[in-house]
């Protein structure tokens, strides 16, 4: 459940929530330019390798297969809505 999640791959979680269909290289590559303009984020200096470790331990985690899956989980959780300014997603 979300809860096993690290703060890390809880930030994993919600980016491929939102977009599946990002690469490990493309997150590792987007945390890296978020630290070079100064937004925090639990994922600096983080390498393909690593997002792809983490992707594995949320899919385990979650028990899902995919990231179309945890997509789906997302939804039912309430967390992501591939609606634009959809007012049903959960504010955490």
């Amino acid at each position: 459940m979300l809860s096993q999640l690290t703060p890390t791959e809880y930030e994993i979680f919600l980016i491929l929530a939102a977009s599946p269909i990002i690469t490990n290289k493309q997150i590792a590559i987007s945390r890296e330019k978020a630290k070079a303009s100064g937004v925090p984020t639990a994922l600096s200096n983080i390498s393909e390798h690593t997002v792809a470790s983490h992707v594995q331990k949320i899919l385990e985690k979650l028990d899902v297969s995919s990231r179309y899956l945890l997509q789906e989980y997302a939804i039912r959780q309430g967390i992501y809505c591939p609606n634009v300014n959809c007012t049903c997603v959960k504010k955490k």
